[in-house]
């Protein structure tokens, strides 16, 4: 047996049949909606999702399963020894069984557990409720419904092109900086892609989604634009088209702690601190420089030098998080674990003085929070590392600044 965060103990997966429903880039595994259009074939599968539809019977439980990417549901039905009674509607849940032909009129497959562990324990809220917290709304399933429905639609205009369809859809939304900072790299106003990914337990998952959207981001450029970065190139006499050309042939990028990287920085030649706490602009070049001008995964900084929502290690020294450091602007994306109990999170907001504020944040953690693990990337710095220029303010067509530009 072995614990799950909240303390409860929960049955050990089986790591060889063990297959994942969350999304992952370039590795999709089955959504739900696909699982119900295949034969039932006995085939052993894990679901993970949120609990709908509830159901308790002397001999078994019968429960309904969401994944959130579709309005489909899978009936699962958990035999009486493998019940776990904490579990409710709105629970975060993975269930590992196997897709049996289903005895009900309403489907025709279900999923009959053999191992079953919730996330954590829930509450359900009445609908008057949660319209009084509009951050738990979205876990319901009507409203959930609402959000998956087009925004931006598209016709067929004369049968010139395909109807415009997506299965993922992403977002950038604009981020603002509270400072008169006036660098390469930073601005006052810029673009962040957000990631928040469900049902990840794994930094190293988290770093490979990373590192192949970067490498897909700078193939597709390569191969459908390389004429105008040459040009680009020219202009800014930049030697980043030259990088871009070795980062391309990568297929991972090197990876290093926070502890080997001050090793690195205390063994080199340079005078840089004894007692790094974190890395300076300066510190950040001249490790992508050690490791040949390469992007550069730094993972594992001490804990009190990052947020409190981060998850620790287990000496609670290290937090589970990395920043990807690139050639010429330095820290391009950080992301890490995100601490799921709810417990030390709240100990963590006391210590900070934040709880009472913040109160909204951990009701997240009550109702169907899964282990979740996320990243913020900044758009403008990934264009630097395209040959276009080695500074971040060239690269907005409407430049939001607190004061004129200083010329470097």
């Amino acid at each position: 047996m072995k614990f799950n965060k909240n303390n409860s103990k929960v049955p050990k997966i089986n790591q060889d049949t063990k297959m994942k429903v969350s999304f992952q880039l370039f590795n999709c595994a089955k959504t739900i909606a696909q699982l119900a259009k295949e034969k039932p074939t006995g085939q052993a599968v894990t679901v993970k999702g949120w609990v709908k539809h509830f159901r308790s019977y002397k001999n078994f439980t019968f429960m309904h399963i969401s994944d959130g990417l579709s309005a489909a549901l899978l009936q699962v039905v958990i035999p009486e020894p493998l019940n776990n009674s904490h579990v409710t509607v709105g629970s975060a849940v993975a269930v590992e069984g196997e897709l049996n032909p289903s005895v009900g009129p309403e489907q025709h497959l279900e999923l009959v557990a053999t191992q079953n562990f919730p996330f954590s324990v829930r509450q359900r809220q009445s609908p008057d409720t949660l319209r009084q917290h509009e951050h738990l709304r979205p876990k319901t399933r009507s409203f959930a419904a609402l959000l998956r429905i087009r925004i931006l639609t598209a016709n067929d205009c004369e049968a010139a092109g395909d109807v415009f369809t997506a299965e993922k859809v992403y977002t950038f939304n604009p981020a603002f900086r509270a400072e008169s900072s006036l660098t390469r790299q930073h601005l006052a106003e810029f673009y962040m892609l957000e990631v928040e990914q469900a049902f990840c337990t794994s930094l190293e998952d988290l770093m490979k989604l990373v590192e192949n959207l970067i490498l897909n981001c700078i193939k597709t450029v390569m191969h459908e634009s390389v004429e105008d970065l040459k040009i680009c190139q020219q202009y800014h006499q930049t030697v980043a088209f030259d990088d871009l050309c070795r980062i391309e042939k990568l297929s991972s990028f090197p990876r290093i702690t926070f502890v080997e990287a001050t090793e690195i920085l205390q063994n080199s030649n340079k005078n840089f601190s004894k007692n790094l706490k974190h890395l300076r602009k300066e510190d950040e070049r001249f490790l992508v420089q050690h490791f040949g001008n390469l992007p550069l995964f730094v993972t594992e900084y001490p804990a009190e030098t990052k947020p409190f929502y981060m998850k620790r290690n287990q000496d609670n020294t290290c937090a589970l998080c990395f920043d990807l450091l690139v050639p010429h602007s330095g820290e391009l994306c950080g992301g890490s674990l995100r601490e799921c109990n709810l417990d030390i999170l709240s100990h963590r907001m006391e210590l900070l003085k934040i709880a009472e504020q913040s109160q909204w944040y951990s009701e997240l953690r009550k109702f169907g929070y899964p282990d979740l693990g996320g990243f913020g990337l900044g758009f403008e710095r990934l264009l630097q590392l395209y040959p276009v220029s080695s500074m971040v303010q060239t690269l907005q067509h409407l430049l939001n600044v607190p004061v004129k530009l200083p010329t470097w």
